[in-house]
C-alpha cells in the first residue's frame, strides 16, 4: 500500500484507477458491468448488444478461484480501507462502490 501511495499507482495499469483508464466518461455508457457480478452483468450486456439472440449463461469455472470475499477481513481493516479510498476515491464515487468495509 505504501508503494502505491508513493507513486506506484501508475507504474502498472493493473493498479491504476479504473476511472483514469476508461476511454470515455463513466457516465456516458448506459450500462457498466462489473467483474464481481460477471454472471449477471454479462447476460445484461449480451442482451443489449444482441437483443434477438438467446443468452445461455456460461458454465462457471470454480477451480483456481481465490475466494477473495471470504478473505477480506483477514487483510483489510478500517485504516487500510481509508487509505484505499484515498487512492481510489474517484472509482468508488463514479462507479458506485461502497467505501465502507462490510461487516463479517
Amino acid at each position: 500500500m505504501a508503494w502505491l501511495e508513493d507513486g506506484g499507482l501508475n507504474a502498472n495499469i493493473h493498479w491504476a484507477q479504473q476511472t483514469s483508464i476508461c476511454p470515455l466518461p463513466v457516465s456516458s455508457p448506459d450500462f457498466v458491468g462489473r467483474v464481481e457480478n460477471l454472471d449477471e452483468d454479462l447476460g445484461t450486456l449480451v442482451g443489449k448488444l444482441f437483443p434477438d439472440q438467446r443468452y445461455d449463461k456460461p458454465a462457471t469455472r470454480e477451480r483456481d478461484r481465490q475466494q477473495a470475499a471470504s478473505k477480506l477481513h483477514a487483510y483489510y481493516d478500517e485504516d487500510l480501507m481509508r487509505r484505499v479510498f484515498a487512492l481510489y476515491g474517484m472509482d468508488f464515487e463514479e462507479l458506485g462502490y461502497d467505501g465502507a468495509l462490510p461487516s463479517q
